[in-house]
């Protein structure tokens, strides 16, 4: 059996319109290529990361006020111990406001946080767009601001938040080999156009 995970994000980058997203669970029970079931796992705001562990799903997404308006970008773990495909319950927050509040309201997500992924040294690393992150708590209560872009680490139980790398512009995503070397994507500015 195969199965993954999608993140559906119908208010797109430069959306700032709640209600639209969701994280779709896809199943192919015979390993033919040809999906053969599907489920809504969780319904949540711009997802921009979604990172398989075991029974844990964590995502990075969007938080909206109950008037929606944009408050912050978390990452949050979602569980399913009963593998019926849908999330058994609210997620729990991992690390709030990952990002700049001030840019998610006015921009959405572009240029935001985007992108988890787990290394084998067991840390969750998190791209983070130029706009950097302003005031993210995580689980422990540790508190980060990071100007820019760069790297964010942290463990699986959202404690020991740190900066990773900086200096980078508008990351993407992260890739991560057995070697930890890291990988990102990036655009950059020479300010005569786009590279």
């Amino acid at each position: 059996t195969v199965e993954v995970f999608v993140g559906v994000d119908i208010i797109g980058s430069l959306g700032r319109n709640p209600g639209k997203g969701m994280i779709e669970r896809l199943v192919d029970c015979n390993n033919d290529g040809i999906l053969d079931s599907h489920t809504v796992f969780a319904r949540v705001n711009n997802p921009r990361g979604i990172m398989v562990v075991g029974d844990k799903v964590f995502v990075l997404h969007t938080m909206f006020s109950k008037d929606s308006v944009a408050t912050g970008m978390d990452l949050v773990v979602f569980e399913d111990k009963d593998h019926d495909g849908v999330a058994d319950g609210p997620p729990k927050p991992l690390i709030q406001h990952m990002s700049n509040v001030n840019y998610l309201k006015s921009r959405g997500t572009d240029h935001a946080t985007n992108g988890i992924r787990m290394g084998i040294d067991g840390w969750i690393y998190i791209a983070v767009g130029d706009f950097g992150c302003h005031n993210a708590v995580g689980s422990d209560g540790t508190k980060l601001t990071m100007m820019g872009g760069g790297i964010v680490r942290v463990r699986p139980d959202g404690s020991e938040m740190e900066v990773y790398a900086h200096g980078t512009r508008n990351i993407y995503d992260v890739a991560i080999d057995p070697y930890m070397n890291i990988f990102t994507r990036d655009n950059t500015n020479d300010g005569g156009g786009w590279n």
